[in-house]
């Protein structure tokens, strides 16, 4: 966990940019995204590596929204694509900022990402119900201004 003067970041300090506006972003419930570069060693002679080699880079990510929120999101999702539906609509970028009062702003930008997955979800003694969305991050993902990979 990190924490500055003792606080950490927490979900009140996390503000989005995606498509919908800021009604969608109010009804954001989590997000979550990774990347990954592998590694592998490479062996010639002997037991031990004699260097390494790359694979490709990839990152994914999960969107979560309140179900009376997604329409909003999937409108615009739609409107990028000629109407065709959320889960054939042209590359978006998705901003996620956090800070806490006394530190500068930090920000990841989610480049070139496609929805592709939904799913609903609701049970028994829920409060609310969710829309799920996997998304695939095409363009990677560049922390505080640092590019991926």
């Amino acid at each position: 966990m990190f924490t500055v003067n003792g606080h950490t970041y927490d979900w009140g300090s996390v503000d989005f940019k995606i498509p919908g506006g800021t009604q969608t972003a109010a009804g954001v419930q989590s997000i979550s995204y990774e990347d990954e570069y592998p590694a592998e060693p490479v062996y010639g002679r002997g037991n031990t590596p004699i260097g390494y080699g790359r694979g490709k880079y990839k990152s994914t990510g999960q969107l979560t929204i309140l179900r009376q929120y997604s329409s909003a999101f999937e409108a615009a999702l739609a409107a990028r694509s000629g109407g065709t539906g959320v889960l054939n609509h042209e590359p978006i970028e998705v901003t996620v900022n956090y800070a806490n009062r006394d530190q500068p702003m930090q920000t990841d930008v989610l480049r070139s990402v496609l929805v592709t997955k939904r799913a609903y979800s609701g049970k028994s003694g829920d409060q609310e119900l969710m829309v799920n969305y996997d998304l695939a991050i095409i363009g990677g993902i560049k922390v505080n201004g640092v590019e991926p990979a």
